[in-house]
C-alpha cells in the first residue's frame, strides 16, 4: 500500500515537516514520487519510521541514525551490527548516568555543605573545604567524586 505524506503522518505521528527533514537529511531515503513530484510512502518506510523512533528514544542522536539506518533493514547478515550498535549506546548511556549521578552528588554536598557551614571553622579559613570533605564523609559514608 502507498501512503501520502499527510497519512504517514498520522499513522506515524510525525509531523509532515519532521518526515519532510528526515528525507532532507538522508534518514528516509528511496522515496517514490509520482509525475507531479507528490512523496508515496510504503510499508518499509513506516517500519523505518518506527526504527527511527526507537533509535530516538534510546538516546541516539539523529547523526548516529542517520549513520546507521542502513543495518536495520532486517537483514540477517546485519544482525550482530545492530546489536553493536545497541551496545555502543547502552555504554555512553552508563556513562552519562555515572557523570549525572556524579553531578547529583556534588549538588547534595553543597546543599550540606550549606546547611552546616557553622559546624566547622569559618568558611575563609585555608583548608575549610577540605575539612568540610572530611567531615561530610564522616557524617554520610559517602565519598565526593574527584571533578568538583
Amino acid at each position: 500500500m502507498n501512503y501520502k505524506i499527510g497519512q504517514l503522518s498520522e499513522i506515524t505521528e510525525l509531523s509532515v515537516h519532521t518526515l519532510r527533514y528526515y528525507e532532507k537529511e538522508g534518514i528516509l531515503t528511496g522515496i517514490q514520487r509520482g509525475k507531479n513530484g507528490q512523496r508515496f510512502y510504503t510499508q518499509r518506510d513506516v517500519d523505518t519510521l518506527e526504527t527511527v523512533e526507537c533509535m530516538k528514544k534510546a538516546g541516539m542522536s539523529l547523526e548516529s541514525i542517520r549513520e546507521n539506518i542502513r543495518y536495520f533493514d532486517h537483514r540477517p547478515e546485519n544482525a550482530e551490527k545492530r546489536i553493536e550498535i545497541f551496545q555502543k549506546q547502552r555504554d555512553e548511556l552508563l556513562k552519562r548516568i555515572q557523570e549525572l549521578q556524579d553531578d547529583l552528588e556534588i549538588a547534595e554536598f553543597k546543599i550540606w555543605y550549606y546547611q552546616n557551614i557553622e559546624v566547622l571553622d569559618s568558611e575563609s579559613e585555608p583548608g575549610h573545604t577540605r575539612r568540610m570533605k572530611e567531615y561530610y564523609r564522616e557524617v554520610t559514608g559517602k565519598t565526593l567524586p574527584v571533578a568538583q
